[in-house]
């Protein structure tokens, strides 16, 4: 990775020690990768993605750069905000990949579109099944970070963003 400028709320972590970490991160995502892959194998011998909606996401990223590392930070820098999102559905027949930002409450209706149920006007999100080649309306999209907030309680102290296309604030 290029070096970048230590953040103010780093967690004082030297480059070595982020090196090491990213390693064992990597090491778990190809371990993880690798049960998806016996997953699937399986689910094709057993002819079951033939009527099966694959859905592989996240709820955050993880960081190894300027003193940070993991998750639990205020800041909302792209390796945070920047989760996977890999959407396999039935009788699919060729792969489409989607350049815009999009969120997680995108799923929703993307998972009732698919079952062929409608999806109420005032659901917040929109459906991600490709439409010919279409691109996806230019919305902007809210990023929260308050992990630091109790789960009963009022939310008190957070990290927000706003997403409009390739801008972010």
């Amino acid at each position: 990775s290029p070096k970048k400028p230590i953040h103010h709320f780093s967690e004082g972590k030297d480059e070595k020690s982020e090196k090491k970490l990213r390693r064992r991160y990597n090491e778990a995502i190809a371990y993880v990768d690798a049960e998806f892959g016996r997953l699937i194998r399986a689910l094709e011998h057993n002819k079951a993605l033939q009527n099966t909606c694959f859905i592989v996401t996240s709820d955050h990223g993880e960081i190894f750069e300027r003193g940070i590392s993991g998750h639990n930070t205020p800041v909302l820098y792209e390796p945070l905000i920047h989760i996977p999102l890999i959407i396999a559905y039935p009788n699919q027949q060729k792969r489409e990949d989607i350049y815009q930002p999009t969120s997680a409450i995108d799923l929703l209706p993307t998972l009732l579109e698919l079952s062929g149920a409608s999806i109420p006007n005032n659901m917040p999100g929109i459906s991600l099944i490709p439409r010919n080649g279409s691109s996806l309306p230019e919305r902007d999209l809210f990023v929260v970070e308050a992990k630091s907030n109790s789960s009963f309680g009022p939310l008190r102290k957070g990290t927000f963003s706003i997403i409009h296309g390739n801008d972010k604030l």
